[in-house]
């Protein structure tokens, strides 16, 4: 594409949730924001897990995601597919990655589409 003030080639422009056309010598340009889908996500999702409970790296994982203690996490985790997390998908994409580093089944629901 060439620029339209003085017809030039066009650069390329994508940063920080932004994308665009520049124009190199006379800076003219246009952009538009391209922000992520799974931030825009708003649904509230559940992650339920089950795992060992006697494993410490598990438990330590479900305290991690619940933000409580190692006694609760193992209690949590004696009961299969309990309830760890509720929220967005930014946040549920984090807790995904707590659980599955070391080796807890979790489930989340609805479906989740981002990784």
């Amino acid at each position: 594409m060439l620029c339209e003030r003085c017809g030039e080639g066009l650069e390329i422009l994508s940063e920080n949730g932004t994308q665009g056309l520049r124009c190199p010598e006379c800076g003219w340009s246009v952009v538009t924001k391209n922000i992520s889908g799974i931030k825009v996500d708003e649904t509230k999702y559940e992650v339920r897990c089950g795992g060992d409970y006697k494993n410490k790296d598990h438990i330590k994982a479900v305290s991690e995601v619940m933000g409580c203690n190692f006694i609760m996490s193992r209690e949590i985790l004696k009961k299969d597919l309990s309830l760890v997390f509720v929220g967005q998908a930014v946040d549920v994409l984090r807790v995904k990655g707590v659980l599955v580093s070391v080796g807890v089944y979790f489930a989340v629901s609805p479906q989740f589409k981002w990784g």
